[in-house]
């Protein structure tokens, strides 16, 4: 949906008519990013629980929550198998890991 919008250029206003976006230099950086209406970008929440990369939906501008579940990690800390696991508050559980002994 496009919008009237005016831009101040130099202290002049800038009358600007059926603008959808606007391709604006990001601040302290040569590249580029679009500008939109807030009123027209449609933000949905994500729960992540793999690892991976997300990427919003068509029509959706971007993620607005974000919660990320990833139950459980195993691995070596200090040559010590470790499950590294987040509690309901949200902090992180070491637990040493017996390791199995293969039957050959």
């Amino acid at each position: 949906m496009s919008k009237d919008i005016i831009i101040q250029e130099q202290g002049v206003d800038q009358d600007l008519d059926g603008v959808e976006k606007l391709v604006i230099k990001k601040y302290g950086s040569s590249a580029t990013g679009d500008w939109l209406p807030e009123d027209e970008t449609v933000l949905t929440p994500l729960t992540i629980t793999k690892n991976g990369t997300y990427e919003p939906g068509e029509g959706v501008y971007g993620f607005g929550t974000v919660n990320v579940r990833v139950q459980i990690v195993t691995g070596r800390i200090d040559g010590v198998l470790t499950r590294i696991t987040v509690d309901d508050n949200g902090y992180l559980v070491f637990t040493e890991v017996q390791e199995e002994v293969s039957q050959t």
